[in-house]
């Protein structure tokens, strides 16, 4: 009896000091690319985008920059550059295109993931055509 009063006490603070950790938000969840069964539109970025990203890691997107338009996500338009890849600076790196939504970057697409990422703060982004 004793016993189990014991575990009882340990079961009791452990569930205590649980509740003061902080909340863990669930993973994003996947998301399908609608691919495009037409010929891909190719858009030109007429100005440079530096998007400043946690940790201070920066990307920048060159002014006269090929895009490739390759289809929707529910938040937006997902573009690959034509040449050259987009790679996270991670120790396991992953490929992602960006997403925009009207004259905003928006966030990110990661296809190997299907997931979308958000930006904090949504940047201004112009395309010639």
């Amino acid at each position: 009896m004793r016993t189990t009063g014991f575990f009882l006490g340990v079961i009791i603070l452990i569930t205590g000091c649980a509740t003061r950790l902080a909340p863990v938000e669930p993973p994003p969840s996947p998301v399908t690319l609608l691919t495009l069964a037409n010929k891909p539109q190719i858009k030109i970025l007429a100005r440079r985008v530096t998007i400043t990203l946690a940790g201070g890691y920066s990307i920048m997107l060159m002014d006269g920059s090929h895009w490739v338009y390759l289809g929707n996500v529910p938040d937006g338009k997902v573009y690959k550059p034509k040449t050259g890849m987009l790679m996270n600076n991670d120790k396991l790196p992953h490929e992602f295109y960006i997403v925009a939504a009207g004259k905003q970057l928006i966030g990110f697409y990661m296809p190997e993931q299907r997931l979308f990422t958000p930006l904090e703060q949504p940047l201004y982004l112009t395309f010639d055509n």
